[in-house]
This record gives C-alpha cells, sequence and structure tokens, in this order.
C-alpha cells in the first residue's frame, strides 16, 4: 500500500468547515469514474432534499446515473403510496435538470422479506418503476425479469459506445 499526504487549504479561517465529500482520480485520461453516494435507509424523497443534488452532479458531469431506490418507500408498511410516482418523477427532472443529457437507469426491487413476512408491495412497484421508467425515457434494470440479463448486457453495450464516443 502506498500512502501519501495531501495539503489541504481553506479559504476562509473562521467559521465551521463543511466537507460533502472528495474525489481520487488518476491524473492519465481513459477509463470509468465511479461515484456512489448513498445512505441506509433512504427514500425518493430523501434524496429530493438534498440541497446540494444539483449542483454536484453538474460538477460530476456523469454519463449515466443509476437510481437504485424504492426498497425503504414501500417495505415497512409493505405498500406503495401514492406518493411514490410523484417522486420519483421529481428526483428524475432533477437529475436532468443538472445534467440533460445524462442517461438514467432506474432498478426494480427484487424479492423482500421484512420480519419473516413476505413484502407483497414489491409487484405494485415494480408495475410502477416499470410505467415511470418507460414515460420518462429511462433505461430500466427490472430483477424480476427473466430477460434481465441481456437486459443489462444492452444497457452496459450502450454506456461503452457513449463513453467511447466522448474520447
Amino acid at each position: 500500500v502506498q500512502t501519501c499526504a495531501l495539503p489541504i487549504s481553506v479559504a476562509q479561517a473562521t467559521g465551521l468547515l463543511e466537507c460533502n465529500g472528495f474525489s481520487l482520480e488518476r491524473e492519465a485520461a481513459g477509463g470509468a469514474l465511479v461515484d456512489m453516494a448513498g445512505v441506509g435507509g433512504a427514500t425518493f424523497r430523501t434524496w429530493l432534499r438534498a440541497a446540494m443534488l444539483v449542483d454536484q452532479l453538474a460538477s460530476l458531469e456523469p454519463d449515466l446515473v443509476i437510481v437504485d431506490l424504492g426498497t425503504n418507500d414501500y417495505i415497512y408498511k409493505d405498500r406503495v403510496e401514492p406518493a411514490l410516482e410523484r417522486d420519483m418523477r421529481a428526483l428524475i427532472h432533477r437529475i436532468r435538470q443538472a445534467r440533460p443529457a445524462t442517461s438514467i437507469l432506474l432498478t426494480t426491487s427484487h424479492d423482500m422479506r421484512y420480519h419473516r413476512k413476505d413484502i407483497t408491495a414489491g409487484e405494485d412497484f415494480v408495475r410502477l418503476v416499470r410505467r415511470v421508467a418507460a414515460e420518462e425515457n429511462c433505461a430500466l434494470w427490472d430483477w424480476r425479469s427473466e430477460e434481465h440479463t441481456s437486459e443489462l448486457q444492452s444497457h452496459l453495450n450502450l454506456v461503452c459506445r457513449l463513453l467511447l464516443e466522448k474520447k
């Protein structure tokens, strides 16, 4: 393991210093930068309240944003609340506000159990995500589709093509 010291300078000497993340990248061109943001228990509404989301997405300039959310929105009450569709679409629109040309991939959920009980609302959630993905022109990774392997391959092919075109 190689270690190094990184100098940090602060422009203002008074007040609190808030660090909202950092990025370690290599200087050489090429490759992919994977940036993950996640908080255990997060919901679509959690991300709608993220005040810096638009600015951070704009500065990252992602080619693809994968939205892998939803289970925390329905698992505890075993039902999909009507507001979930509104929140899902609002998050998609916020992502597009920051990066209009960025591709968005929505994911469905897999089968789940909570407190030894099968969660049946997952089917309603899957139908919702499938419909929203189609209507909002988002790619879809459907865990419940028998063809999800070929779907993922076609999405990966698209992403690779997009990345190669940018070089």
